[in-house]
């Protein structure tokens, strides 16, 4: 009786929490953490296979080698290993999201502004908006193929724009600037206190943000975040590729194993 629970479980959560897309296409392994009756402390993993629906309350996490592509009402969303986010707002009325949180690793992002405002109920408020958030910034987009990833030993986040325009925060000081397609900009965290041996008095040293052509490693690194949309349209823009090189080179690491295979027994 005890291995019946989880499926009902999952199921009943199912019939009363909306859904926020899907995800489509996965390698190696991928964990969602979903939360029966919206209790958020309780999450059950869920070994998620393509397709895999996803709804707005559950966290998509990858393990090492791992990739997933998420297909949204408003954009797709592609995961390099190990990395954890989850949908934070919707849309009030909808089941569009409006704001994706990046716990940690690498996420490449094609979002769709007329498609947001086409889902949206209320024209009051400005609907084609769409942020990323990391524990240091907030990335602010309207219609573009932008790369984000954030660092949690570092607390360190990492944006870089391959088509259109985003909106970049540091969210202590409120520093905002804009970064255009082969443009990105690195976020630290905002403050460092540093105490005079003397007076013992604390001082801060926020760092100004410097927006900058895209660095080769965060090249490397945005084509190792890419293999599983090498055939999307939204990826695959001329933009794109002038900054990526073409999609045969999206390719992970030669070293890197898939998360499915690193249990396989040596048996022969």
């Amino acid at each position: 009786m005890k291995l019946l629970i989880l499926p009902i479980i999952l199921i009943s959560q199912m019939a009363s929490a909306k859904q926020c897309g899907v995800i489509s296409q996965i390698t190696g392994v991928v964990d969602v953490l979903r939360a029966p009756n919206n209790e958020d402390l309780n999450r059950i993993a869920v070994r998620a296979q393509a397709p895999f629906d996803l709804l707005c309350s559950d966290v998509v996490v990858t393990q090492a080698g791992s990739r997933a592509k998420l297909k949204l009402s408003n954009g797709l969303i592609t995961m390099g290993p190990n990395s954890r986010l989850f949908i934070a707002k919707i849309i009030k009325g909808t089941s569009t999201p409006s704001l994706i949180n990046l716990t940690y690793g690498k996420i490449r992002t094609f979002f769709d502004g007329k498609k947001s405002e086409q889902n949206s109920k209320d024209k009051k408020e400005n609907q084609s908006q769409f942020s990323i958030k990391t524990t240091t910034a907030v990335v602010g987009v309207r219609g573009t193929d932008f790369y984000v990833g954030f660092d949690p030993n570092k607390t360190l986040t990492t944006q870089a724009t391959l088509k259109g325009e985003v909106q970049v925060e540091q969210i202590k000081t409120k520093q905002k600037v804009f970064v255009k397609s082969g443009e990105e900009v690195q976020v630290e965290t905002a403050e460092k206190e540093q105490v005079a041996e003397q007076t013992k008095k604390a001082q801060s040293n926020i760092k100004t943000l410097e927006v900058k052509p895209i660095e080769k490693e965060t090249v490397v690194q945005i084509r190792q975040t890419s293999p599983l949309v090498t055939t999307d349209q939204e990826f695959t823009s001329k933009e794109a590729i002038s900054i990526l090189g073409e999609p045969e080179k999206w390719v992970p690491p030669t070293n890197e194993i898939p998360g499915d295979l690193k249990n396989i027994k040596n048996i022969f």
